[in-house]
């Protein structure tokens, strides 16, 4: 159990509240970072929706979303997330090799004109927590101003929920960063 985790029952009224609500929404179920956010209810709440907002409504396609999302996993060596998050990121038709330099912290041939300008921006705002000019004029012409924004959240989104892991010991039943990738290539392989 992590830091944070609370045991389910020893749950208080809000947090079996958000927990329903968790379930109840586009995610179906309580896990990861949520369970280690529990003992502040009303913030898993706002990051949750966050989440939810930047996953499910944003104006990313699917393999933008999951390769950003995929991009912070490999900055914060966050096993956790790349668990979750490769397996969509093939399902959105990023390919094998595509998941293997990403993991290297690499680009690959196999990506479109549009992922390749979407990781760059992702790996400039993990690097310095931000994007200059020429950077962000490229990310806009292509995303959009808004695209642009969500591609910076999403690295904010995960860097918090990486560190919320990391800091929580919520990896300690995971397995390591290269463990986590080997299984993740071998599986879609």
């Amino acid at each position: 159990m992590s830091r944070f985790e609370i045991a389910e029952t020893d749950w208080d009224e809000r947090q079996q509240a958000f927990a329903g609500r968790m379930r109840g929404g586009a995610r179906g179920k309580i896990g990861g970072p949520f369970l280690n956010l529990l003992p502040s209810p009303d913030l898993a709440q706002r990051v949750a929706d966050l989440g939810e907002w930047l996953r499910f409504k944003g104006s990313l396609a699917a393999d933008v979303r999951e390769l950003v999302t995929l991009a912070a996993a490999e900055f914060w060596r966050c096993p956790y997330e790349w668990l979750a998050h490769a397996p969509l990121a093939r399902k959105a038709g990023l390919d094998v090799t595509a998941l293997a330099g990403l993991a290297r912290g690499e680009s690959d041939e196999s990506l479109t004109s549009s992922q390749r300008v979407a990781l760059e921006a992702a790996r400039a705002v993990l690097r310095s927590g931000k994007l200059d000019d020429a950077q962000f004029q490229r990310v806009a012409e292509v995303f959009g101003r808004e695209g642009a924004l969500e591609i910076i959240c999403l690295c904010g989104y995960y860097g918090l929920l990486a560190m919320v892991i990391h800091s929580g010991h919520a990896d300690a039943e995971q397995p390591d960063w290269q463990e986590a990738v080997n299984t993740t290539l071998q599986t879609a392989g």
